[in-house]
């Protein structure tokens, strides 16, 4: 898909409580109700007796109506359905079916994905814009027209860089403060952080096991972690629990979980699909901490 750069942006209701939406996205057409309002008085552009149509909020109803008929192929519709954000053009002529229902035939159909091909979810989206849904007519316009726009051109908002680059300072700030802190309270961070994830901690952390430093279990869904935690370790030290860890089949996953790498290896290594074990860095950790809201414990623990 191409980038768009519409002239406008309509929020548009598809029947009452999205009666006409499946219908609208399997046809590739936008649907309105008004079967009360003549197609020739809209042809004719007649607002005055559309106006007098109406009884209750007769200009606001009017304003819909006027909207629908005067967007043209440069007008931007959106709509919610299914948990996403569905978008199109359509063209400027609109038909009349029998039951006085009106329609006009999209330029390329209905899309719930941006130009990257990536679905427009709901709950990705700001309630800024989502709460457009509780419009109790059939069409408005939207104030968050640029955001909507930029979303489905799959752009960065300027504001979203900008937290981004706080965000990966903020990291690099709390890997440091990790570095510093003793084997024990590393080893208690970490414990933390999957409790903080759900999971139950069912074995000692430390201790004289060879490989078992926390042993964890996910009620959530029913399986058993096996976490190594290492201050300082290499890329020989890591294959050696790997091998560690495929004597034992009663684990789902393993973790091994460092902060400093000794040597160059283990830092580029990337694993394979034969490897039964997921590596945290130090760039892990950090992101996990700050996520568990684990932070002020770690200030505290170092200051």
């Amino acid at each position: 898909m191409t980038r768009i750069d519409p002239k406008d942006v309509f929020y548009i209701k598809l029947g009452r409580g999205g009666e006409y939406a499946d219908e609208c996205i399997k046809e590739g057409i936008v649907k309105v109700g008004f079967g009360n309002v003549p197609l020739r008085a809209i042809e004719e552009e007649n607002w005055g007796e559309i106006l007098n149509i109406f009884s209750v909020t007769p200009t606001s109803f009017t304003e819909q109506i006027k909207k629908f008929a005067l967007a043209d192929e440069r007008t931007l519709w959106i709509t919610f359905h299914s948990d996403k954000l569905w978008w199109c053009f359509a063209k400027k002529l609109i038909t009349e079916n029998l039951d006085k229902t009106k329609y006009k035939n999209t330029v390329s159909g209905w899309s719930s994905k941006n130009v990257k091909g990536e679905e427009l979810l709901s709950g990705n989206l700001s309630g800024a814009l989502t709460a457009i849904q509780r419009f109790q007519g059939t069409i408005c316009g939207v104030r968050e027209a640029s955001y909507v726009v930029k979303k489905i051109n799959a752009e960065e908002l300027p504001e979203v860089g900008t937290a981004e680059k706080d965000f990966s300072q903020l990291a690099k700030s709390v890997g440091v403060l990790i570095k510093r802190l003793g084997p024990k309270d590393f080893e208690l961070l970490i414990d933390l952080i999957f409790r903080g994830m759900g999971c139950q901690r069912i074995g000692v952390v430390g201790g004289v096991q060879k490989t078992k430093d926390i042993e964890l279990f996910s009620p959530v869904i029913g399986e058993r972690y096996l976490v190594q935690v290492k201050s300082r370790t290499n890329l020989k030290q890591y294959q050696e629990y790997l091998e560690r860890f495929s004597e034992l089949t009663n684990y789902s996953r393993y973790y091994y979980v460092y902060h400093t790498a000794t040597d160059k290896k283990l830092e580029a290594y990337q694993g394979n699909e034969e490897d039964a074990s997921i590596i945290w860095r130090l760039s892990d950790i950090a992101k996990y901490t700050i996520d568990a809201g684990l932070l002020p414990w770690l200030i505290n623990k170092v200051g």
